[in-house]
């Protein structure tokens, strides 16, 4: 059965985006897929990303982590409460690497990630340099109301609003062509290079779809109303 995965980092929260996560639900955002995610199953934290989720009023089914970053009393908390906890202090991978492990035998076909940006850039750096050389196709980075979807090689349609800010980026040195209809600038069998020359472009009505021939491609998208 198909079903959804959220991770939740120690990264900075943003409330915005937490009011939206409905267990059993599908966590919407204003950039929608064709057809539409699944619901939300299990929702993830990771070490310190307990501490977001409890601000938000919400509850983990499961935490992970080496746990260095959450204090004792909570922890001791959660356990009380019946909260699956499982710790992994292995100093040779990181709490994000961790996750993404669980997750990857979690038998999820979505993952969602939230909380993950903040102070620490070699972690943002590192989670996209992970999920640039492992491709996980149904993969969404989720900031506010703007998202990041990895795209893996076939056919992805999506729906936005007219206007929403749309961006296509190569990680890596693989080759990748991509076709573009429904945007404002768009493309038929181009070769997406490393570099600025797909960002910038913008929906032209409801829905677009994107073609992506060879590696990974992230799918950046910001809704018009947030100006950025």
């Amino acid at each position: 059965m198909r079903h959804s995965l959220l991770l939740v980092l120690n990264g900075t929260s943003d409330p915005r985006l937490l009011a939206r996560i409905r267990p059993g639900e599908e966590l919407l955002m204003p950039l929608r897929t064709v057809p539409g995610r699944p619901p939300l199953r299990t929702t993830v934290a990771v070490d310190g990303g307990l501490g977001n989720l409890l601000t938000a009023g919400l509850e983990p089914d499961l935490i992970l982590g080496d746990l260095d970053s959450i204090d004792a009393d909570s922890l001791a908390r959660q356990r009380r409460a019946g909260i699956q906890i499982e710790h992994r202090p292995d100093p040779g991978s990181s709490d994000l690497e961790k996750g993404l492990a669980w997750a990857a035998t979690s038998g999820a076909s979505h993952l969602d990630i939230a909380c993950w940006q903040g102070t620490r850039w070699d972690h943002v750096l590192g989670l996209l340099s992970l999920l640039a050389e492992h491709p996980r196709q149904q993969v969404r980075l989720l900031d506010g109301p703007r998202s990041i979807l990895v795209l893996g090689a076939g056919e992805h349609v999506f729906r936005a609003q007219p206007g929403d800010g749309v961006g296509l980026v190569r990680f890596g040195s693989t080759p990748c062509r991509i076709d573009l209809a429904g945007l404002a600038f768009p493309a038929h069998s181009l070769s997406l290079d490393a570099g600025c020359h797909g960002v910038s472009n913008s929906v032209l009505d409801t829905e677009f779809k994107v073609q992506v021939s060879g590696c990974p491609v992230f799918l950046t998208h910001t809704p018009l109303e947030t100006g950025a």
